[in-house]
């Protein structure tokens, strides 16, 4: 049995869990999400509602599709619908609603990972990333209906990985010699994650990564949905939830674009393969997040993690680039690239493959030459108010393969390559100074990885000879 002053605390410490008055939050609100603290502010909360902070480690998980967890001040964390946890009847009151799902919650700092974690395929999906002022269960403010998920989330990103290798015996020795002799030694980029936020919340590793959320009572929801002086919040919270609702019916409905422009280039095409170039669009599109290299401390301790592989680790020879997901936004030109790998499929709907006798890179030749021919086909279809987002991907996105061995693919590229092309994969990646390493081009990522990015201002349109060039070369098979 808990103890309530081993649940939360009324000092702002920044640990644990923290209640606190709507005065002693406010700054916190307004500086995470101005716009909604003024809405706030017009309705003058008083001191019958209740606010809490809540500070969450890197890795640590904030929900799961059964229940949410509060952190402790003893560091643990306590799940709100678990059986014999003595909570006070303040917390039972104000967060008790969220039992079998999730409180109102909005993120204060750093980023959360929506996702679904299919252990059995040693795979992580994400699903969303959420900023400062983003809000998790917002729905349950315009429903009376507590909705179920299969998504689970994370502070911070839990999927995850390091770019080189990390799972040499011998290296690894030192992790388990510095931390702990029971951490496992990661055999796949899906336990990348799991070693990261091992090492993060480990008491004598000094990790500061600290993640906070702020929680809103029962009565403050009943507010919102019940007293029409709270409208203006109400109708914030509806917005909200639906634009994530209509986004994903426009999304479904624009697919047929898609298929579409296969039809006018008569593609005969793996399923799998179509299933991933239309994953691919989505993506473009600021749908479905891709991976990108860390380039800062919002969505993993990079700091902390890369002086850990570079000082105890051992990792010599290459950059300790650590890649987590991230979005492409088609609206800003100066948005930078992300990546999709082959050997980490993130694509909710993927069909299974169906030839798995071909090379890797005469499927990823296929692919290559898929995405090619799509954009030819979105170019004759007559552009209109109902296709316009597809379009603009088709005349100013470019999807380019790598692999990291050479070939005989003309339309294939070496991973090599991406050092000069992105500088996050290099030195620009890493929080300290590091010379005379490479880009880690056989990892695993990079064996299939396709770059989404803007096309460059000079490239050339692909013309009906190169393509037919292409054709040519996908009807011989390779070995590697």
């Amino acid at each position: 049995m808990l103890h309530t002053t081993d649940i939360y605390s009324t000092e702002d410490e920044n640990k644990g869990l923290v209640r606190l008055s709507w005065a002693a939050v406010r700054e916190r609100m307004y500086a995470a999400n101005p716009e909604f603290c003024a809405l706030v502010d017009e309705v003058s909360p008083g001191e019958e509602f209740a606010f809490y902070i809540a500070y969450y480690p890197f890795g640590a998980f904030l929900g799961d599709n059964e229940t949410a967890f509060l952190p402790t001040m003893q560091g643990g964390f306590v799940p709100l619908n678990k059986p014999g946890t003595r909570l006070s009847c303040e917390l039972s009151n104000d967060l008790g609603y969220g039992a079998h799902s999730a409180p109102l919650t909005m993120i204060l700092d750093k980023a959360v990972e929506l996702f679904v974690d299919h252990k059995q395929y040693n795979l992580t999906v994400p699903y969303r990333l959420l900023h400062a002022g983003d809000f998790i269960s917002a729905q349950r403010v315009i429903s009376e209906v507590e909705s179920s998920s299969i998504l689970q989330s994370a502070a911070g990103c839990r999927s995850t990985m390091m770019l080189p290798p990390i799972s040499c015996s011998r290296h690894f020795g030192n992790i388990r010699h510095k931390f702990s002799k029971r951490m496992r030694k990661p055999e796949t980029l899906y336990e990348h994650a799991q070693l990261f936020s091992e090492l993060a919340q480990h008491p004598t590793a000094g990790c500061d990564w600290i993640m906070s959320v702020l929680l809103f009572p029962y009565n403050f929801v009943e507010k919102i949905k019940r007293d029409p002086a709270w409208y203006k919040i109400y109708v914030y919270f509806y917005r909200y939830a639906m634009k994530f609702h209509f986004g994903m019916v426009d999304l479904n409905l624009q697919m047929n674009l898609i298929t579409e422009a296969q039809r006018k280039q008569n593609l005969k095409v793996d399923p799998y393969l179509a299933d991933t170039a239309h994953h691919l669009y989505k993506i473009a599109a600021g749908f479905a997040p891709g991976f990108a290299p860390a380039s800062n401390e919002t969505y993993v301790p990079r700091t902390f993690l890369q002086n850990v592989f570079l000082e105890v680790y051992g990792l010599t020879q290459y950059y300790p680039t650590i890649l987590h997901p991230s979005y492409f936004n088609l609206r800003n030109a100066n948005t930078e690239a992300v990546y999709y790998s082959r050997q980490y499929p993130t694509n909710f709907a993927a069909t299974c493959k169906t030839r798995n006798s071909y090379s890797i890179t005469y499927s990823l030749s296929e692919q290559q030459h898929l995405l090619d021919e799509l954009c030819l086909g979105l170019t004759k279809i007559a552009p209109s108010l109902d296709n316009a987002l597809w379009l603009k991907i088709g005349n100013s996105v470019e999807f380019c393969t790598y692999h990291s061995y050479k070939n005989n693919q003309e339309n294939i590229k070496l991973s090599s390559e991406l050092k000069q092309l992105d500088p996050r994969f290099g030195a620009l990646g890493c929080a300290v100074k590091l010379k005379k390493r490479c880009l880690s081009e056989d990892g695993a990522f990079m064996r299939g990885c396709i770059a989404i990015r803007f096309k460059s201002p000079h490239a050339a349109i692909a013309s009906p000879v190169n393509v037919a060039a292409r054709t040519k070369n996908r009807e011989v098979m390779h070995e590697i």
